[in-house]
């Protein structure tokens, strides 16, 4: 496994920094640059607005956020939406679908031509999981609008800003299931206008917890606005990162829809531009090492999502971490691709605790993705980062306050090196003021140092043990973690607690040197599915790697038995 540096990892953010300012509003929500150009090309991958029938509203609006042309998903279901077909349309996160159906939506709300009368009900609804979603939706799509009224309506704020938007009238509703259910109980919302009904992340709409209501919603557009069984009055448009087989037999959508793929079977389902990273990490070093990621490879000037049992919506994200690894497929593709958006590259990094490996394992299977194993952040990598931030944030101070602090500076300048001033002013807007405490580069555990042993011919992995446990003794061999063969060297490299270094590295160990590493070379990565777990206190072994622990034993298909001391 090559070792990616934290450059390499966040080497987009420099050159994407300026367009993601320009493509932010004022009020730093969500444009439809943000969130509508495809990850997975430039502006040379779309369709040109002059091959479709846009009216001159709609291509203003959409060149004003820089949008110049139709993109895949947008092109290819553009004509169909627009001849009343039901659509049920499989797109990448990001690759559009927010644009793919709002701008045929607003074509056909404008030539209706009805004049906006007080407290009319919406032409089109809208329905989204969540409430972050709904408020993306509803910007990305008021974006585009022109002189049609769109509202958001979702929990968590009170009832009587959306009411009053209601009783003013609205075109469009873009609508979470249980707020849309509340107000139609109360006889707030209508559907007797409804000509489309659009549902977003349809697989997830349509699954426990949001079907109920779901059903009984379309069921009253169907019911107020005069369609009869087999002959609705509405167009239904399902748009989603995933299909499952079960959504091509919904009652509610026409059994001649058209179906758009644009993932096709076996392709990657995440957007094309997401670099995806694991970190294995144990639960009580999440915290700190969250702190290392975002530091080393966003930093203070880039956008990070972490994503735990709760979310909130980032519009123009650089990096998304993952503290664990969902369950549920969809939702860690549909958090991954926060990033990766409008043609920028992203990462996605995920951590997770060693007993998760087989969930790891079923995500790549069904996500179609590979990732990539991402060593700890490093000592220098973290100290590199934080003084290219705090050189940015020197840069971006104006002269009027610099004057302010002329005199102090003069002062501190009398009887030290400018040298060691300036390094102790970044120190201090850094944050480290003190040391900063190692990490392993294997395990990412804190007070722990990597030492590298090389051979002189390569050896299996339980050969390296024995001859670590032969020369160490029990005591020092127990404390060492994750003893990992070297792809490209006839060697290993684990992690020690940092006070057990010198001890390691003194024992006379015939035939091998041992030295500390600050960067984790190729190593052999795991089989998850080969060798046993270890007994006793906790030892483990596989194929490639000897996870370490208290007494516990390993290796029962390679012969190494830590309990019987056999090799």
């Amino acid at each position: 496994m090559p070792r990616r540096t934290a450059d390499e990892v966040r080497g987009n953010e420099e050159g994407d920094a300026n367009s993601a300012k320009r493509a932010r509003t004022e009020d730093n929500r969500p444009t439809a640059a943000d969130e509508e150009q495809p990850n997975n090309g430039s502006a040379a991958a779309g369709r040109p607005f002059s091959e479709f029938n846009l009216s001159s509203g709609i291509v203003q609006a959409l060149e004003k956020q820089g949008i110049v042309s139709l993109f895949p998903v947008q092109a290819l279901t553009f004509e169909a939406i627009m001849r009343g077909e039901d659509v049920l349309v499989q797109a990448r996160t990001g690759s559009g679908k927010t644009l793919a159906f709002g701008i045929p939506i607003i074509e056909k709300l404008n030539s209706l031509k009805e004049g906006p009368t007080r407290g009319r009900g919406p032409a089109a609804v809208i329905f989204c999981p969540t409430r972050e979603l709904a408020i993306q939706v509803r910007d990305v799509i008021a974006g585009i609008s022109g002189g049609l009224s769109v509202t958001a309506l979702y929990g968590g704020v009170a009832y009587n800003v959306q009411e009053r938007a209601l009783y003013s009238g609205v075109d469009v509703v873009v609508a979470t299931p249980g707020r849309a259910k509340d107000f139609l109980e109360k006889g707030t919302l209508r559907f007797d206008r409804v000509k489309m009904v659009c549902l977003d992340e349809a697989d997830h709409m349509l699954d426990i917890g949001f079907k109920e209501d779901i059903e009984l919603l379309l069921q009253r557009v169907a019911e107020q606005n005069g369609s009869v069984p087999n002959e609705p009055k509405h167009q239904t448009l399902l748009f989603s990162a995933t299909v499952p087989d079960w959504v091509h037999t919904c009652s509610f959508i026409s059994k001649n829809k058209k179906f758009i793929d644009m993932v096709g079977q076996g392709a990657m389902r995440a957007a094309n531009t997401i670099k995806f990273y694991r970190r294995k990490c144990s639960f009580g070093e999440v915290s700190g090492m969250l702190a290392d990621l975002v530091k080393a490879y966003s930093g203070r000037h880039g956008r990070t999502l972490v994503f735990t049992n709760t979310k909130k919506n980032l519009p123009m994200v650089d990096l998304v971490i993952q503290c664990a690894p969902p369950t549920d497929i969809d939702a860690f593709i549909h958090r991954a691709g926060r990033t990766g958006r409008a043609g920028r590259k992203g990462v996605c990094v995920m951590l997770h605790q060693p007993k998760d490996e087989y969930i790891v394992e079923r995500i790549e299977r069904h996500a179609k993705i590979k990732f990539e194993v991402l060593p700890a952040p490093t000592r220098e990598e973290i100290l590199k980062a934080v003084a290219r931030d705090a050189a940015e944030d020197l840069a971006r101070v104006e002269r009027s306050a610099t004057n302010l602090f002329l005199e102090q500076a003069a002062e501190l300048l009398k009887d030290a090196d400018p040298t060691e001033i300036l390094a102790s002013a970044i120190a201090v807007m850094s944050g480290y003021t003190s040391n900063i405490t190692k990490r392993g580069l294997i395990t990412g555990a804190q007070g722990s140092s990597t030492i590298q042993m090389v051979g002189q011919r390569p050896l299996p992995i339980h050969a390296f043990c024995s001859i670590l446990r032969n020369n160490l003794g029990d005591h020092l061999f127990t404390r060492c973690r994750d003893i990992t063969l070297l792809q490209d060297m006839p060697g290993c490299v684990f992690d020690v607690p940092e006070e057990l270094v010198p001890q390691i590295l003194a024992a006379p160990i015939h035939g091998m040197e041992l030295s500390v590493i600050e960067t984790l070379p190729p190593i052999i990565a795991r089989e998850l599915h080969s060798g046993g777990r270890g007994g006793g206190g906790g030892g483990g072994g596989h194929q490639h790697r000897y996870r370490g622990g208290g007494g516990g034993g390993g290796y029962r298909g390679n012969n190494y038995h830590t309990n019987r001391r056999r090799y």
